[in-house]
């Protein structure tokens, strides 16, 4: 085949296309080996959730968790989504703390995200699906329990209504 029945084949949009390669690749700035090599890491959760008992003040874990080990002396950024189905045991409502959460392998707090990263659900007895998407700036070196939690912030309702969590998270270099 010549080339003037190649070219004949062509698009006009094909033929655009390929004019900007090079346009393109020089706006792209340096190459990405000059910053490393990439490191992402995607991790991914799914389960169902027991009973979380009501009257409590601090945050728990709504259904399985995944962990994630950050190297002494470096700090990893954490972007993640997760959606729960939850519903209280009796008609309520009563409003409850959702967010992302991380803790300690070695025990300690379940913490949010974020001071600003809770967000508070009108919830009674039918089951819905409560949704959260959040990023964790910094986690500094040390291994994490990172999962969807739940804080019922004192109500005295429990959530037995419940199905399954699922979620996943992104770990990159800060």
């Amino acid at each position: 085949m010549s080339s003037s029945t190649r070219r004949a084949r062509r698009t006009r949009g094909a033929r655009a296309a390929l004019a900007l390669v090079p346009l393109l690749a020089s706006l792209a700035g340096p190459a990405a080996a000059d910053y490393g090599a990439p490191e992402r890491i995607y991790l991914r959760w799914a389960g169902g959730i027991a009973t979380i008992n009501g009257g409590g003040n601090t945050f728990v874990f709504a259904g399985p968790t995944v962990t994630v080990t950050v190297p002494a002396g470096q700090t990893r950024r954490v972007r993640g989504s997760a959606t729960a189905a939850l519903g209280l045991a009796a008609p309520g409502p009563q409003q409850v703390l959702v967010g992302l959460c991380y803790q300690s392998t070695g025990g300690g707090a379940i913490n949010p995200f974020g001071l600003a990263s809770q967000i508070f659900q009108d919830m009674d007895a039918v089951r819905r699906q409560y949704a959260v998407n959040d990023i964790k700036l910094s986690l500094t070196g040390g291994s994490y329990n990172i999962g969807y939690c739940v804080n019922m912030n004192l109500k005295p309702i429990a959530i037995t209504n419940t199905d399954k969590s699922i979620g996943y998270i992104v770990v990159t270099p800060d």
